[in-house]
């Protein structure tokens, strides 16, 4: 260790520099653990910001947060809903793909992720994510829906209506879960009443 004072170099154990006299009690903290405290401070600001509605100050203090520590992810996935929300799937895109390099099971950024591939249309690239996310919650009805979507656009359409029934059987989003049952069944030459009362 040095002395902060001085730079004095090899200080070992001693409380005080033999240079220049200064107490060394109190070590300093990296730059690295400098860096990292910042970044969470612009973090917290734009959650703060983020939960008032004000998502440009909130993407400000995110962006400025990821400048200083790149691998904070918590900003990439913030800064991800933003754009998302925005309308801005490329960036949104980018920032949860980010947050999978650094956080592969993080549920949320990949389900964003595979909900962005099936607005695109990229059919194939939402499956691999959304059966991921299923495999990790299963019981995450707004997923399932997703996944069944993706199923009926890539014409399997027998896997749509299994994810579609489930998502009904438990009650939850029952209009856009009866309707894909509806839309299935048609492309199946199926019945949806005598589906949907036997479950």
């Amino acid at each position: 260790m040095s002395c902060p004072y001085c730079q004095f170099p090899g200080t070992g154990s001693s409380r005080f520099c033999p240079k220049c006299g200064h107490r060394l009690t109190i070590p300093l903290p990296s730059e690295e653990e400098i860096n990292l405290s910042q970044s969470r401070y612009h973090n917290a600001l734009g959650n703060s910001y983020f939960l008032q509605g004000l998502w440009g100050l909130a993407s400000i203090f995110y962006q400025k947060a990821i400048n200083i520590s790149p691998e904070l992810w918590q900003s990439h996935y913030n800064l991800g809903c933003i754009y998302y929300r925005q309308g801005n799937l490329s960036s949104a895109e980018h920032h949860f793909r980010r947050v999978l390099e650094l956080q592969s099971n993080y549920y949320p950024a990949r389900y964003n992720l595979g909900t962005i591939y099936l607005k695109q249309k990229h059919y194939i690239k939402a499956l691999e994510n959304l059966v991921v996310v299923k495999k990790q919650v299963p019981y995450f009805w707004p997923n399932r829906l997703n996944l069944a979507a993706t199923y009926y656009c890539l014409g399997l359409y027998q896997a749509a209506l299994e994810e579609y029934l489930a998502v009904h059987r438990h009650n939850l989003c029952q209009e856009e879960a009866l309707k894909g049952i509806k839309l299935t069944c048609q492309k199946l030459g199926l019945k949806p009443s005598t589906l949907i009362s036997s479950r």
